[in-house]
Parts: structure tokens; C-alpha cells; sequence
């Protein structure tokens, strides 16, 4: 009997969760923040495409890889309302997609992280970054690494549950799985904006010379869905890049 009880449960259990599921997904085709978000993640795929392939070796470009999955792991868990994890794999693709800029420039450093033997932390990724001498010009411009820096330390409390604001289940003995929240939505619209800005603009710096004059104009097309006008006009300044 009691086995009866516990399967009419799990089948109650499955049809509200899916049902919450499918519900969040339906309505976020219809919300431009998740349009918006798209077309960020397009840069990803430029990027990927324009730079990556062509500059690093392919151990090293799993990890852009995996930064791309990262993101669209994130968009899609936005989508369905599971917020913590949205957050969690966003913070996932700001580590990977700086790994790529370090694991380039260390080779012998990748082989002995393919067997275990090596790891990096996030703040040495930074400083890393910082005082390269392709990157260290333009930080006091733009202020990549610093922004990044501070996007990772609010993601980490999304992923060790360390600040009330990132909790799902805000209401108590009630559990959350898929909740429909728009100013959820919102937070990690602002979040995604920022981290996939900076990281777009990090790799603009190292590789502007893949993005100047002539050079792929319909990418520059698509790269510039995640800036406002006023920065396109700074990299447009300080990069000779031009983001129409």
C-alpha cells in the first residue's frame, strides 16, 4: 500500500513540476530580455568562430567550448525559471572563457592540467589578464577585469547559496523548483549583460586586429547587440573597431 502511495506521489510530483516547466518555457519566447540574451550569445559564436579556431590549439579551445555550453546552459535554465543554476553556469563560462587566454600562453601549464597535475584560481586568471602587456593598456579604459571580478564574487554567492537573494524557495516550507519570477528574470538579464559585455570586450582587445577596417563586418554586426552606443563609441576610440 504504501508503495502505491509513494508512486500516485511521484506521478503528481512529475506533472507539477513539468507543468511549471513547460509554462516558463512557452512564456519566455514571448520576453525580449531572453531575445536579448540570444543575441548576446551570438558573440560567443563569433568569437569561437573568428578567433579561437584560428589562434589556439583544440585542447585549448575546449575551453571556449565549454564556455559557449556554459551560456547557453544558463540562457536555457533562465528560461525554465531555475535561477541558481542560470547563475551558476554563467559563472562556469566567465572561468572558462578566461582560461582560453591563459591556456594559450601556457602550454606546458595545459598539458599538466589535462593529467592533473595544475589548476588556477579565477583571481590569478585576473591578474593574469591584467598585467598582460596586450591587455594592461586598456584596463583603466574600460575596466574588464575589475567588472569581471565583481560579477564573480555576486555569481559565488549564487553558487554557495551564501546571500538570501539567490535563494529559490524564498517563501517558508513552501519548495521552488521552476518559479515564475520576472524580477529574477531581470537580475540575471543584468547579470548576463555584464558578464558576456566584458568577456566580448576582453577578447576585442587581444584580437582587435581580427575586427579592424574590413575585417568581418557581419560579425561586428553581431557583436555589437551587447553594447549600448556609448561603449560601442569608446571601442570604436580606442580599438579603431567599428560595432554598427
Amino acid at each position: 500500500m504504501i508503495d502505491d502511495e509513494i508512486e500516485n506521489n511521484f506521478r503528481s510530483f512529475f506533472e507539477r513540476w513539468s507543468s511549471s516547466l513547460s509554462g516558463n518555457s512557452a512564456k519566455s519566447v514571448e520576453n525580449p530580455l531572453m531575445l536579448q540574451s540570444y543575441k548576446r550569445m551570438l558573440s560567443v559564436q563569433v568569437i569561437r568562430s573568428t578567433v579561437v579556431y584560428k589562434e589556439c590549439s583544440p585542447e585549448c579551445g575546449e575551453f571556449f567550448l565549454e564556455a559557449q555550453n556554459d551560456i547557453l546552459v544558463s540562457h536555457i535554465s533562465a528560461a525554465q525559471g531555475s535561477w541558481r543554476a542560470a547563475l551558476q553556469a554563467m559563472r562556469s563560462f566567465l572561468e572558462n572563457s578566461l582560461c582560453v587566454l591563459y591556456y594559450m600562453d601556457h602550454k606546458v601549464e595545459l598539458r599538466q592540467w589535462q593529467v592533473g597535475q595544475f589548476k588556477i584560481g579565477f583571481s590569478d586568471l585576473c591578474k593574469y589578464i591584467l598585467l598582460h602587456p596586450d591587455y594592461e593598456p586598456y584596463e583603466r579604459k574600460f575596466s574588464c577585469v575589475s567588472n569581471l571580478a565583481k560579477e564573480y564574487a555576486t555569481l559565488s554567492k549564487a553558487v554557495h547559496g551564501s546571500s538570501k537573494n539567490f535563494r529559490m524557495a524564498r517563501e517558508a516550507e513552501q519548495l521552488a523548483i521552476f518559479p515564475s519570477d520576472k524580477s529574477s528574470l531581470s537580475q540575471w538579464s543584468t547579470r548576463e549583460r555584464a558578464v558576456i559585455g566584458n568577456v566580448v570586450l576582453v577578447y576585442l582587445v587581444f584580437f582587435k586586429n581580427y575586427f579592424q577596417g574590413a575585417s568581418n563586418i557581419s560579425s561586428r554586426s553581431v557583436m555589437g547587440y551587447c553594447f549600448e552606443k556609448r561603449k560601442k563609441e569608446e571601442i570604436r576610440k580606442e580599438l579603431s573597431i567599428n560595432l554598427s
